[in-house]
Protein backbone atom coordinates (compact mmCIF):
# COMPACT_ATOMS: atom_id res chain seq x y z
CA UNK A 1 0.00 0.00 0.00
CA UNK A 2 1.57 3.13 -0.85
CA UNK A 3 1.71 6.21 1.05
CA UNK A 4 -1.16 8.68 1.34
CA UNK A 5 0.69 11.50 0.07
CA UNK A 6 2.00 9.57 -2.92
CA UNK A 7 -2.01 8.52 -3.33
CA UNK A 8 -2.49 12.08 -3.48
CA UNK A 9 -0.10 13.14 -6.03
CA UNK A 10 -1.02 10.09 -8.22
CA UNK A 11 -4.69 10.91 -7.66
CA UNK A 12 -3.54 14.45 -8.79
CA UNK A 13 -1.72 12.99 -12.30
CA UNK A 14 -5.11 11.19 -13.39
CA UNK A 15 -7.63 14.08 -11.83
CA UNK A 16 -9.45 11.87 -9.31
CA UNK A 17 -10.84 13.93 -6.17
CA UNK A 18 -8.33 13.82 -3.46
CA UNK A 19 -10.94 12.62 -1.06
CA UNK A 20 -11.02 9.28 -3.33
CA UNK A 21 -7.32 9.13 -2.96
CA UNK A 22 -7.51 8.34 0.55
CA UNK A 23 -8.95 4.23 0.21
CA UNK A 24 -6.99 1.89 0.79
CA UNK A 25 -8.70 0.39 -2.10
CA UNK A 26 -7.00 2.98 -4.31
CA UNK A 27 -3.88 3.14 -2.18
CA UNK A 28 -3.45 -0.68 -2.61
CA UNK A 29 -4.21 -0.44 -6.30
CA UNK A 30 -1.52 2.36 -6.52
CA UNK A 31 1.09 0.47 -6.35
CA UNK A 32 0.65 -0.41 -10.13
CA UNK A 33 -0.06 3.63 -11.46
CA UNK A 34 -1.15 2.32 -14.80
CA UNK A 35 -3.98 -0.41 -13.36
CA UNK A 36 -4.98 2.80 -10.80
CA UNK A 37 -5.19 5.16 -13.89
CA UNK A 38 -7.70 2.34 -16.21
CA UNK A 39 -8.95 1.09 -12.74
CA UNK A 40 -10.00 4.46 -10.83
CA UNK A 41 -10.52 6.27 -14.10
CA UNK A 42 -13.75 3.94 -14.93
CA UNK A 43 -14.88 4.52 -11.41
CA UNK A 44 -14.68 8.16 -11.35
CA UNK A 45 -16.61 8.23 -14.66
CA UNK A 46 -19.35 6.28 -13.06
CA UNK A 47 -19.49 8.07 -9.98
CA UNK A 48 -18.71 11.42 -10.65
CA UNK A 49 -19.74 11.94 -14.49
CA UNK A 50 -22.87 9.75 -13.51
CA UNK A 51 -25.97 9.85 -16.43
CA UNK A 52 -27.01 6.80 -15.72
CA UNK A 53 -31.18 7.41 -14.11
CA UNK A 54 -31.44 6.16 -10.98
CA UNK A 55 -33.29 3.01 -11.48
CA UNK A 56 -31.37 2.12 -13.42
CA UNK A 57 -28.06 2.44 -11.76
CA UNK A 58 -29.68 0.75 -8.92
CA UNK A 59 -30.89 -2.46 -11.22
CA UNK A 60 -27.55 -2.98 -12.77
CA UNK A 61 -25.50 -2.88 -8.99
CA UNK A 62 -27.73 -5.57 -8.13
CA UNK A 63 -28.00 -7.48 -10.89
CA UNK A 64 -24.42 -7.39 -10.47
CA UNK A 65 -24.61 -8.44 -6.71
CA UNK A 66 -27.00 -11.17 -7.32
CA UNK A 67 -24.80 -12.88 -9.70
CA UNK A 68 -21.49 -12.49 -7.97
CA UNK A 69 -23.13 -13.54 -4.89
CA UNK A 70 -22.30 -10.56 -3.25
CA UNK A 71 -24.65 -10.07 0.13
CA UNK A 72 -23.74 -6.57 0.82
CA UNK A 73 -24.89 -5.49 -2.61
CA UNK A 74 -27.65 -6.46 -3.03
CA UNK A 75 -29.07 -5.84 0.99
CA UNK A 76 -27.57 -2.73 0.65
CA UNK A 77 -28.97 -2.17 -2.69
CA UNK A 78 -32.70 -3.48 -2.01
CA UNK A 79 -32.91 -0.55 -0.05
CA UNK A 80 -31.99 2.18 -2.07
CA UNK A 81 -33.91 0.35 -4.88
CA UNK A 82 -37.06 0.54 -3.75
CA UNK A 83 -36.49 3.74 -2.38
CA UNK A 84 -36.22 5.09 -6.05
CA UNK A 85 -39.04 3.71 -6.86
CA UNK A 86 -37.90 0.22 -8.48
CA UNK A 87 -40.89 -1.61 -8.41
CA UNK A 88 -40.83 -5.27 -6.81
CA UNK A 89 -41.47 -6.91 -9.87
CA UNK A 90 -38.07 -5.65 -11.75
CA UNK A 91 -36.53 -6.86 -8.26
CA UNK A 92 -37.95 -10.04 -8.35
CA UNK A 93 -36.93 -10.24 -12.09
CA UNK A 94 -32.88 -10.32 -11.14
CA UNK A 95 -33.22 -12.57 -8.19
CA UNK A 96 -35.79 -15.12 -10.09
CA UNK A 97 -34.85 -14.61 -13.42
CA UNK A 98 -37.42 -13.31 -16.61
CA UNK A 99 -39.02 -16.66 -17.56
CA UNK A 100 -40.02 -16.84 -14.03
CA UNK A 101 -41.21 -13.65 -13.58
CA UNK A 102 -43.27 -14.08 -16.75
CA UNK A 103 -44.58 -17.29 -15.64
CA UNK A 104 -45.78 -15.36 -12.08
CA UNK A 105 -47.42 -12.30 -13.79
CA UNK A 106 -49.60 -14.30 -15.83
CA UNK A 107 -51.03 -15.71 -13.51
CA UNK A 108 -51.88 -12.85 -12.09
CA UNK A 109 -54.98 -12.02 -14.18
CA UNK A 110 -56.52 -15.96 -13.65
CA UNK A 111 -55.94 -15.49 -9.54
CA UNK A 112 -58.06 -12.38 -9.90
CA UNK A 113 -60.66 -13.79 -11.89
CA UNK A 114 -60.47 -16.52 -9.28
CA UNK A 115 -60.48 -14.97 -6.33
CA UNK A 116 -63.50 -12.80 -7.48
CA UNK A 117 -65.23 -15.49 -8.17
CA UNK A 118 -65.47 -16.81 -4.93
CA UNK A 119 -64.99 -13.85 -2.32
CA UNK A 120 -67.43 -12.07 -4.29
CA UNK A 121 -69.75 -14.57 -5.88
CA UNK A 122 -68.86 -12.90 -9.19
CA UNK A 123 -69.81 -15.59 -11.73
CA UNK A 124 -67.29 -16.80 -14.54
CA UNK A 125 -68.54 -16.67 -17.93
CA UNK A 126 -67.48 -19.75 -20.05
CA UNK A 127 -65.00 -17.44 -22.21
CA UNK A 128 -63.50 -16.82 -19.04
CA UNK A 129 -63.48 -20.52 -17.73
CA UNK A 130 -61.80 -21.26 -21.41
CA UNK A 131 -59.09 -18.63 -21.41
CA UNK A 132 -58.04 -19.50 -17.72
CA UNK A 133 -57.80 -23.31 -18.78
CA UNK A 134 -55.75 -22.07 -21.73
CA UNK A 135 -53.89 -20.10 -19.59
CA UNK A 136 -52.76 -22.81 -17.53
CA UNK A 137 -52.04 -25.31 -19.95
CA UNK A 138 -50.13 -22.48 -21.71
CA UNK A 139 -48.08 -22.21 -18.37
CA UNK A 140 -47.58 -26.12 -17.29
CA UNK A 141 -46.17 -26.30 -21.40
CA UNK A 142 -43.83 -23.68 -20.86
CA UNK A 143 -42.83 -25.61 -17.58
CA UNK A 144 -42.10 -28.75 -19.20
CA UNK A 145 -40.24 -27.28 -22.05
CA UNK A 146 -38.18 -25.14 -20.58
Amino acid sequence: MVSLERARELGDAIGMPARRTQSEAFRVVANNPGVARVAFGQLMQLLESNKFDTRLRELMIMRIGWVTGSAYEWTQHWRVATTAGILFVFVSTLRIGAFRTALIMNLEPLTATLLSALVLSEVMTPLQAVGGVTMLAALVAFQLWK
